[in-house]
């Protein structure tokens, strides 16, 4: 049985810079309050002044007394971990229990060295230990040591020969890890990707910085002068003209959201590499920012196709596997092949898990074009009207209503259900197209809804709930003939009941 490296058997700090990092991090907030007292000129408001005395009165030995009695050590059989000041705490994780080690490092992490190590045990949908923060050759060590220890273990369960040197195991686990490489995202398909996501909710962050920056007087001035010198312009402008400004603002803004977009996945899936590792899939990628995370297939969910028109029109389509208990990620979507065409994408996926997509979806009812139609009018009348009441001139905004009918036509054409002996597959979505394959032996619950709307119509909801913990926005067939929801529910639950029994 292989044995953790001497140095961590007895306990050990946390890195230094630790202390450097954490006060670095919970500052900005009483130097905010700083800058208003002293850069603005409001020393006379004395509360901002005591609020911030306060505050580094409990953070700064909050930091470092944390740091002092924070330890941890690697015996040959448990990770444990004590903390605590008043309260003192223990934990004693064993090695065996050890599912994931993920490993991440942001930019500010990046530069001071340090890395969080996150460890997540069987059946537990928390992380069970973290390790904030040690150095990056602390976090290779620690990964390696529990890696080790789960291979010789296995490799003992498997032969007598207990008599293993650890190099040799560490040798051979990372022979069987470069053989196992199941894809890797070149430097191309990382930045079309960049290029095909098209996500417009990145124009969020701009108008989130633009509110932070009108809180400083410097920022302020330059938008009140720009005002001033334009006043006379902007003055004589029509509603026409005001409109088509606003419109091409707009456009301006969602193209620089667009380079943004690109930058940030280049920086994210940065040397995109996943590796298939003893019935669990790794993923590592990262510029700035490094990330290593661990997907336990047996704890799988639910396997989402991802797409949008200017990508499927491509050929170019992403997976995502949806776990229990998938640490402080649990419930969320984990990219495993960011961007790849749909044939190697699909062969790719049937590899982790096997399934096989229909030839033909079943439609929903046309009903539901209907209901979203009246959906969408009366969301717009809302939102519209203020408008047109004070400004009568845009009442020719109205002529677009028919769109939405053209809109809820194309939700019900993109959305879409199969359900086989052993799975249930959704199709939906126009902007973000989705194909979501739900294994039936996974579901713990599964409930038909009503709406009032939808009785009116004679529709229904299935609802499909699993261990995943997240919404049940995909695990749905939506907007379904009555009848037809009832024979559904029922052939699911019979087969519900069925895997319960065995």
């Amino acid at each position: 049985m292989t044995t953790p490296y001497e140095e961590y058997i007895e306990p050990r700090k946390l890195h230094p810079l630790t202390l450097v990092y954490r006060l670095f991090t919970n500052l900005p907030g009483l130097a905010l309050t700083y800058y208003f007292v002293i850069v603005e000129g409001q020393s006379d408001q004395f509360g901002y002044l005591l609020f911030a005395l306060i505050g580094l009165l409990i953070l700064v030995p909050s930091v470092v007394l944390n740091y002092i009695f924070f330890n941890f050590q690697i015996t040959p059989r448990e990770l444990v971990i004590r903390s605590g000041v008043i309260a003192k705490r223990q934990r004693s994780i064993p090695l065996e229990k050890i599912q994931n080690v993920n490993i991440n490092q942001n930019f500010i992490q990046r530069i001071l060295g340090l890395v969080k190590v996150s460890i997540e045990t069987a059946g537990d949908i928390q992380t069970e230990g973290a390790l904030e923060f040690v150095s990056v050759q602390d976090a290779n060590e620690i990964s390696e040591i529990i890696k080790n220890y789960k291979f010789s273990l296995k490799k003992e369960k498997n032969k007598d020969s207990t008599d293993v040197s650890t190099d040799s195991i560490q040798d051979e686990a990372d022979e069987q890890e470069k053989s196992n490489v199941l894809f890797e995202l070149s430097w191309r398909n990382l930045i079309v990707y960049g290029m095909v996501r098209l996500r417009p909710l990145f124009l969020l962050f701009g108008f989130w910085l633009m509110g932070i920056l009108s809180q400083f007087g410097i920022w302020e001035n330059t938008i009140d002068k720009f005002v001033k010198d334009n006043q006379n312009y902007i003055e004589s402008l029509d509603v026409f003209s005001i409109t088509m400004l606003i419109i091409a603002t707009v456009f301006v803004t969602i193209f620089l959201s667009w380079v943004f977009d690109i930058l940030w996945t280049i920086n994210e899936f940065f040397k995109f590499k996943l590796v298939n590792e003893d019935n669990k899939l790794v993923t590592s990628y990262g510029l700035l920012s490094k990330v290593k995370v661990t997907i336990p297939l047996r704890k799988l969910q639910q396997i989402t196709i991802l797409t949008n028109p200017l990508k499927e029109k491509l050929n170019f389509f992403t997976l995502t596997l949806q776990t229990a208990g998938f640490g402080q990620k649990s419930g969320s979507n984990q990219s495993v092949v960011p961007l790849a065409k749909f044939d190697e994408l699909i062969s790719l996926a049937q590899k982790i898990y096997s399934f096989t997509l229909p030839e033909k979806f079943i439609p929903i009812s046309r009903k539901a074009i209907r209901r979203a139609f009246v959906r969408y009018l009366m969301t717009i009348i809302i939102l519209i009207a203020p408008l047109v009441y004070f400004l009568p001139d845009l009442i020719w905004v109205a002529t677009a209503i028919p769109l939405l009918y053209y809109a809820a036509y194309l939700r019900w054409l993109f959305r879409g259900y199969a359900i086989n002996n052993e799975h249930l597959i959704v199709k939906q979505g126009f902007w973000l197209r989705k194909i979501i394959i739900i294994p039936l032996k996974k579901m713990q619950t599964l409930h038909l809804r009503e709406t009032f709307f939808q009785r009116r119509l004679s529709l229904a909801t299935i609802y499909f709930d699993n261990a995943s913990g997240a919404s049940t926005a995909d695990a749905k067939i939506a907007d379904i003939d009555k009848d037809d929801a009832y024979l559904i529910y029922d052939e699911i639950y019979d087969y519900f009941k069925h895997h319960i029994k065995k």
